[in-house]
């Protein structure tokens, strides 16, 4: 599961519709009783809480794409230690429109560069778009 489903405080402030936990997600899953891991914010892990929004282009860098892969590899032997032992994994929730963790949509645009002193800001936001994972 996204990390920012169990702490929504991790997302990019000002973006989380929630105060902590994602309540609806979380319910559906005790009722159900279906086990949850929690996958590391890479967004966090990398820039903090205290970092601006990004677009997917801008995560599209060697050094991102190696400390993915550094902070998912504790994760996938966990879940191979389930499976060897006769747990079933049945899915992996992510957040559309996260340009690290959405699943069907994930935010991209022309976006980078001097923020101050960019006269074309408002134009580069206005054209951000949501685009298939």
């Amino acid at each position: 599961m996204s990390h920012c489903i169990l702490n929504s405080n991790s997302k990019v402030e000002g973006l989380s519709n929630s105060p902590g936990i994602i309540s609806e997600v979380m319910n559906l899953l005790m009722e159900k009783q279906i086990g949850i891991i929690q996958l590391p914010c890479p967004e966090m892990v990398v820039y903090g809480i205290k970092r601006w929004g990004h677009v997917r282009e801008q995560f599209d860098t060697l050094f991102f794409r190696e400390k993915c892969q550094d902070i998912i590899k504790p994760i996938t032997y966990q879940l191979l230690d389930y499976v060897k032992n006769g747990y079933k994994v049945i899915g992996i929730i992510g957040v559309d429109g996260s340009p690290s963790c959405g699943v069907n949509l994930t935010c991209s645009g022309d976006w980078g560069g001097e923020f101050l002193g960019n006269i074309d800001v408002l134009n580069k936001v206005t054209q951000l778009s949501q685009v298939e994972s």
